[in-house]
């Protein structure tokens, strides 16, 4: 099954190993044998790309102790995000970040660092972006860019010849990137683009009567996609992933998971999700329901 994979556009979303993370998780943070085995599964599977952040607990540690366990930390392509504290430490502070980010995590060489949050762009002109690029000509990190929630920031950034990488979110629900041309622009100025939010931290595969009502329209929303997948009868995590592969032009996705059963799940979806666009001309057609407080997480308040 392995080789089968080694192409697909997957990445191994990570905040789950380091934190409790995502709406839908019932299992919490997994113990390290369990953390260990996740990501064993997804190197099996062919999944090689790895997203993690300063800022996400423990996961550098535990991804890094994982890959360096299996024998593949000089293999594996891992971004990683500055946390704030980082980024307002001023140089000195950000440089000892990112080494000890590179400890953590046992690799010769971040194939990205990125600005966590799109607010730190502002800084990108101020001196920020230019650290960056210090640490990326002393072989520290391969790429440097920034992870973006609003398509204004991701276009702006993609204009910029320092930045070779960003990370977005996007999904079945949140076509914001794709209708303002993100992806376009990312391929004609030569540069790479990470998917997040495919399952939109769990609300897209929830039932419709699991969906907290302190989300405005999310249970009308998922009860939609919940419609539709019956209709023409798929599975949501199927169509999700579909969607995502069909409509990114071949984007990294990345993906989570609380146990290594998720893992073989996900990249037996991903192997069948192949095929024409007319499935997903037909949502686009019909969905109505995106607003800014159903596609952004840190707007909700669901416990």
């Amino acid at each position: 099954m392995a080789d089968a994979f080694r192409e697909m556009p997957l990445a191994l979303g990570t905040a789950q190993l380091g934190m409790d993370y995502g709406i839908s998780n019932q299992s919490g943070q997994p113990d390290p044998d369990t953390a260990a085995a996740i990501v064993s599964a997804a190197w099996r599977e062919g999944i090689h790309r790895f997203d993690t952040a300063q800022a996400y607990g423990r996961s550098e540690r535990v991804l890094g102790e994982s890959l360096r366990r299996l024998g593949v930390a000089e293999e594996a392509r891992v971004v990683t995000k500055l946390s704030p504290v980082a980024v307002d430490g001023g140089e000195h502070a950000l440089r000892e970040s990112v080494r000890q980010s590179v400890a953590n995590l046992h690799v010769p060489m971040l194939h990205g660092l990125l600005l966590h949050h799109e607010g730190q762009w502002a800084q990108w002109n101020d001196g920020l972006g230019s650290a960056l690029m210090d640490i990326k000509q002393a072989g520290t990190a391969q790429r440097i860019g920034v992870s973006v929630y609003s398509p204004e920031v991701a276009l702006e950034a993609l204009r910029d010849d320092r930045v070779d990488l960003i990370q977005v979110p996007a999904n079945a629900f949140d076509h914001r990137m794709m209708t303002r041309g993100v992806f376009d622009v990312a391929r004609k100025n030569g540069k790479e683009v990470w998917v997040r939010s495919v399952f939109l931290q769990g609300l897209l595969l929830m039932a419709p009567d699991e969906v907290p009502d302190a989300i405005p329209g999310a249970r009308k929303a998922v009860a939609q996609l919940n419609e539709f997948c019956a209709a023409h009868d798929v599975r949501r995590a199927w169509f999700a992933l579909f969607y995502a592969r069909t409509r990114y032009q071949n984007s990294p996705l990345v993906i989570g998971a609380e146990a290594p059963r998720q893992i073989e799940e996900n990249c037996a979806l991903v192997s069948a999700a192949d095929g024409g666009a007319e499935l997903c001309d037909l949502w686009d057609e019909q969905w109505e329901g995106e607003t800014e407080v159903l596609v952004n997480p840190s707007l909700w308040n669901p416990r």
